[in-house]
């Protein structure tokens, strides 16, 4: 397994719900590239319902969106008047989507959807440092040794035999190798 983190201060979004509202912005850059799977995620945030009335607050109807492409996680836990600080863990049901997404530009922007905005008031107050910790499956990296190396010892590097072998490649990749800087391959 490996995992990748980022943290960003929170939005400071601040009023009735509407669908959907932007929390953070988490910067990968230079880290995206090190996972060629995303299994599980974990968020840590801070939300205060502003709601006065028990219930308002709805049970199952927040959910967790990284670059507008759906996980499938709720965001459960808070109660009615609550300022809770909730880390979440959850598989999301995008993961693919998500992972190319963040590949792209090195970015997730974290937001919550709310399937009955409008009967929640809400604020992600901006003084909080939210996390958000990707885990899944490095990526490999091929290895390259000599065939035969028919130097004056086995190991000196130096060959007349250009067979190479390449061991450690994804399943389905192919390589290509250079004499001449790039010119031919």
């Amino acid at each position: 397994m490996s995992q990748i983190s980022a943290s960003s201060f929170q939005s400071g979004y601040d009023g009735w719900t509407n669908s959907p509202i932007t929390i953070a912005t988490f910067s990968f850059a230079g880290s995206q590239q090190s996972l060629a799977t995303l299994n599980s995620l974990t968020i840590t945030l801070r939300i205060i319902d502003g709601d006065t009335s028990p219930g308002n607050f709805d049970y199952n109807n927040l959910y967790l969106a990284l670059d507008g492409i759906s996980t499938g996680i709720p965001l459960n836990g808070f109660s009615d008047g609550a300022d809770l600080t909730l880390t979440i863990n959850g598989i999301p049901v995008n993961a693919a989507a998500i992972l190319s997404s963040l590949k792209s530009d090195g970015f997730l922007v974290a937001s919550v959807t709310d399937s009955n905005y409008g009967d929640n008031y809400i604020t992600f107050p901006s003084v909080f440092n939210s996390s958000l910790v990707l885990v899944g499956t490095g990526v490999s990296f091929p290895s390259l040794a000599l065939a035969t190396d028919t130097g004056s010892s086995n190991s000196d590097g130096i060959t007349n035999n250009g067979t190479v072998n390449v061991t450690g490649l994804e399943t389905g990749a192919t390589w290509q190798y250079s004499t001449n800087g790039g010119s031919s391959w």
